[in-house]
């Protein structure tokens, strides 16, 4: 689990730096906070050259609707197929869910463009002081 938590950071510097805001939520969760999501979803890793790639979380609510959450990938690694990879494996681990919930941030154009690719569609969007998408399939 430390390995996937240093992951996330890895991943998701590029667009803290964006922001120019490090105190994101992937950027500032502890330990005992994924160990949390251990215990509360599936979550799935991707290893090449003997470490960890990529990674992808998911769970099922009440409604029988998988949410899924945090794809990551390490930037050496982006656009090779990976976050695909993990996206169709997670749909599988989940194939009687009724549909899958995502979000992402506008800013994050090859994110909205894979989910898009995998057949995800916009339902909604919440601009605060970062535009989020929420997407469905």
């Amino acid at each position: 689990m430390p390995d996937i938590l240093e992951l996330q950071k890895t991943a998701f510097h590029p667009i803290a730096n964006l922001l120019d805001d490090l105190d994101i939520q992937p950027m500032i969760q502890t330990y005992d906070e994924l160990l949390q999501e251990f215990n509360e979803s599936i979550i799935l890793k991707y290893i090449q050259d003997c470490q960890i790639v990529g990674s992808v979380r998911a769970y099922v609510d009440k409604n029988n609707i998988c949410h899924v959450g945090k794809l990551i990938v390490h930037p050496d690694y982006q656009n090779k197929g990976i976050g695909k990879a993990l996206m169709i494996e997670i749909e599988k681990k989940f194939i009687t869910c009724s549909k899958y919930q995502l979000f992402t941030g506008e800013i994050t154009p090859n994110t909205l463009y894979l989910y898009t690719k995998l057949g995800y569609k916009e339902i909604s969007r919440t601009c605060d002081s970062l535009c989020m998408i929420i997407m469905e399939k």
